[in-house]
C-alpha cells in the first residue's frame, strides 16, 4: 500500500485508445501531444528491433506482473504459449503501429487495470510522481507523442448502456441503434450466437476489463467491443441486433450522467440535519482535495450540526494516492486505527534489486499459484490515528462504493470492511484487489513505449483464488434497472442532496440505519 503522493488510477484502454486522455485528473481539459516536438518524425524500426522490446515487454510481465501468476490459475492462462504467439505475429512488414497493438494485448492479458500503457498526456503531467523502472528523470515521453500521432485510434463509438445484474446482460436504458428500439429491461443473451462467456474467455487479450461475479461468472460489460467491427447481439425477446463498432446509441430520453470511473463531479460535504447525517463525497484519491473537505467539516461543526453517522461516497474513484483517504478518516475517528499487511513479490533479480525491503527474505513457494516462490515485501501492521483537529467520532461510518472504483479507493473499502467501526455498503467490484503499492512503469529501449505492472499482491487472510479478490461488501444493495435508468437521465446532481435522499438506495440505507456510539 503506497503512503506517499502518488497518483496512479484505472486505466481500462491501451495507449492507441488515449488511456487516461480524455480528462484530466485535475480536472482540466484534456491535451493533444505537443505537435511541435521534436519527434514528429515517423518511427521506424526494424523486425529486430521490434523483437527485442518484445522480449524486453515480456521479461518484464514474467518478473513483476502478480497478476499474470493469479489469472493463470483462475483462467487456465498458459502465459509462455501466449505470449509467445503474440511474438510471433512480428513480421518482417510488422510496423510499429501493428507492434503497439501486439504489446497492447500481451499487456491486457495480465488481466489487471494496473497493466497497460498510458498516454503521453497522462505520462506529461504526472510521469514524475510514478515509480519508474528504467526511465531516467528527465525522460519527456516524446516517443509516446510521437506513436501516438502516428497511429491514431479512436475508441469503438457504440457505448451500450448494459449492467450485470443477477447473471444476466441487461440494458437499462432506451435506446435505438441502427432504427431499432430496444427497451429498457432487455437481456442480451448472445454474441454472433456465442455464449459471451465463452467468447470473453476466447478473447482475453482484448477484453478489458475481464470480471467474475460473486458466483463465478466470466463477464465485461464492454465485451462487444473487443470483437468484430460488425457483430450480431441476440436478445432477449428473441430478436438480434446487427451492429458495427462505428454505430452510434440515440437514448430516447436523454443521457445526463454517465455511470463509469470518475462520474462525481467534484469533492463535497453535506450536512443533512433532520437525518443528522454527514455526507463526504470524494471522487478520486487526490490528496489536494483533503483541506477544502476537512475545512468544510469543520465549519458544519463549528455551526452546531450535529452528527449520528458519516457516508463517505467512493462511488467511480478510480484511485490515487491512499493517503488522501487516511487524512479525510484521521480527521474523523477518536482512536487509532490498524490493519495488517501482507503484501508480496515475485521472487527474482528484478524485484529483489528494485524493492530492498525485505522483512521475511525467504521465498516461499505458493501452492495456490502453482508453486511460482514468492518474496514478502511488506508485512508491517500499519497504524493511523485522530489529527490534532479529529471531530473525534465514535458513531457508524458507512462507506458507499459501486463497481467503479479501484487501486487505492479499493484499498479504503477494503481497509473498511474490516473495521468495526466502518461499513461498506454497495456493489462488489468484481475485480481483484486488496492492498497494493504503486505500480512501475518500464519504458521499452526502441520504440520507446512506456507501460506500467503493478508488483505486488496482497496475501492476507488469503486461504483460496477466490480470497486474492479482497472484495467483501458487508452490505449489498444492487442497482436496479431503475436505479440505474434514474441515475443516467436525471436532470439535476446526483450527488447532492436532493437526489441522495430521495432516489439513492445506498445514501436511503445509511440515513435509515439507528444511531449507534461504540
Amino acid at each position: 500500500m503506497a503512503w506517499r503522493r502518488i497518483v496512479s488510477i484505472v486505466c481500462i484502454g491501451g495507449m492507441l485508445q488515449g488511456c487516461a486522455s480524455t480528462r484530466r485528473l485535475d480536472g482540466g481539459d484534456a491535451q493533444q501531444p505537443d505537435t511541435t516536438s521534436s519527434a514528429s518524425t515517423a518511427v521506424v524500426l526494424s523486425p529486430t528491433q521490434l523483437r527485442a522490446d518484445f522480449d524486453q515487454a515480456i521479461g518484464y510481465i514474467t518478473a513483476v506482473a502478480v497478476h499474470a501468476d493469479l489469472n493463470a490459475r483462475r483462467f487456465g492462462i498458459d502465459y509462455p504459449r501466449e505470449l509467445a504467439a503474440l511474438r510471433a505475429q512480428i513480421t518482417d512488414s510488422t510496423d510499429v503501429c501493428t507492434f503497439a497493438r501486439l504489446l497492447d494485448k500481451a499487456l491486457n492479458l495480465v488481466l489487471d487495470l494496473h497493466a497497460g500503457t498510458m498516454s503521453y498526456e497522462y505520462l506529461r503531467a504526472y510521469g514524475t510522481l510514478q515509480s519508474r523502472f528504467n526511465i531516467s528523470e528527465d525522460e519527456d515521453y516524446a516517443s509516446v507523442a510521437a506513436l501516438e500521432r502516428q497511429c491514431p485510434v479512436a475508441p469503438p463509438a457504440l457505448m451500450l448502456p448494459v449492467e450485470f445484474i443477477d447473471g444476466h446482460y441487461v440494458v437499462y436504458a432506451d435506446v435505438a441503434v441502427r432504427g431499432t428500439v430496444v427497451p429498457r429491461g432487455t437481456w442480451i443473451t448472445s454474441y454472433n450466437g456465442e455464449e459471451i462467456a465463452s467468447f470473453i474467455r476466447r478473447h482475453l487479450t482484448q477484453v478489458r476489463p475481464v470480471q467474475v461475479d460473486q458466483g463465478g461468472t466470466v463477464y465485461s460489460l464492454r465485451f462487444y467491443r473487443a470483437g468484430e467491427p460488425a457483430f450480431r447481439l441476440g436478445l432477449s425477446d428473441g430478436r438480434e441486433l446487427v451492429l458495427r463498432l462505428d454505430d452510434s446509441v440515440t437514448w430516447q430520453v436523454p443521457r445526463t450522467h454517465d455511470i463509469t470511473y470518475f462520474s462525481q463531479p467534484r469533492p463535497r460535504v453535506l450536512h443533512f440535519a433532520e437525518q443528522r447525517t454527514l455526507y463526504i463525497g470524494i471522487p478520486m484519491m487526490d490528496e489536494d482535495v483533503v483541506e477544502g473537505i476537512t475545512a468544510s467539516i469543520d465549519s458544519l461543526v463549528r455551526a452546531g450540526a450535529t452528527i449520528e453517522r458519516i457516508a463517505i461516497d467512493i462511488r467511480g474513484n478510480g484511485g490515487g494516492s491512499d493517503l488522501t483517504w487516511r487524512r479525510v478518516v484521521s480527521h474523523l475517528v477518536d482512536r487509532d486505527l490498524a490493519f495488517a499487511l501482507d503484501l508480496r513479490m515475485k521472487d527474482n533479480p528484478l524485484t529483489r534489486g528494485r524493492y530492498p525491503r525485505q522483512p521475511r527474505p525467504e521465498a516461499t513457494p505458493i501452492a495456490l499459484l502453482g508453486g511460482v516462490p514468492y518474496w514478502v515485501h511488506n508485512d508491517d501492521v500499519v497504524t493511523f490515528g485522530p489529527d490534532s483537529t479529529s471531530l473525534r467520532f465514535q458513531g457508524p461510518i458507512y462507506v458507499l462504493r459501486d463497481r467503479y472504483i479501484y487501486s487505492s479507493a479499493g484499498n479504503f473499502a477494503d481497509f473498511a470492511s474490516q473495521d468495526p467501526q466502518f461499513t461498506t455498503v454497495g456493489a462488489p467490484t468484481d475485480l481483484v484487489g486488496g492492498a497494493q503499492i504503486e505500480p512501475l512503469f518500464f519504458r521499452l529501449d526502441h520504440s520507446g513505449i512506456v507501460f506500467r505492472l503493478e508488483p505486488a499482491l496482497d496475501f492476507s487472510g488469503v486461504r483460496t483464488l477466490d480470497d486474492f479478490a479482497h472484495n467483501t461488501v458487508e452490505v449489498t444493495i444492487t442497482p436496479s434497472v431503475e436505479d440505474l435508468f434514474l441515475r443516467s437521465t436525471f436532470a439535476g446532481d446526483i450527488y447532492d442532496r436532493d437526489f441522495l435522499l430521495e432516489h439513492d438506495p445506498l445514501f436511503r440505507y445509511v440515513v435509515a440505519r439507528p444511531p449507534q456510539v461504540r
